[in-house]
C-alpha cells in the first residue's frame, strides 16, 4: 500500500470506529431506558446526591469496563460484609 492510501484507510478505521462508540452509546442509554423505571418527581427526590455525582465523576474517568468491576467488586464485598454481620 502507498502512503496516500495507507493513511486513507488508517482516517476510514478512525471514521468507523468513532460511528461505533456513537452508536453503542445511544443502544447503552436505550437499555437504560428500558430498564430503569420512569423518572418522577418523587423519585427524583430520592436519589442521593453523593451517589450520582460518584457515578458522574468516576464513570468518565475509569471508563466503563472498569467502573463495572469497581462496582461488582464494591457489591461483592458489601454483600460479603453483611453476610458476616449477620453470621455472628
Amino acid at each position: 500500500m502507498n502512503p496516500v492510501a495507507l493513511a486513507a484507510h488508517k482516517q476510514a478505521l478512525i471514521a468507523k470506529a468513532e460511528l461505533e462508540r456513537a452508536e453503542l452509546a445511544v443502544a447503552c442509554h436505550d437499555v437504560r431506558m428500558l430498564v430503569a423505571p420512569p423518572v418522577t418527581e418523587r423519585a427524583a427526590e430520592r436519589v442521593h446526591g453523593f451517589t450520582s455525582t460518584a457515578v458522574r465523576t468516576l464513570l468518565p474517568l475509569l471508563g466503563y469496563t472498569r467502573f463495572g468491576k469497581l462496582i461488582r467488586y464494591l457489591s461483592i464485598g458489601l454483600t460479603a460484609y453483611r453476610v458476616a454481620r449477620r453470621w455472628r
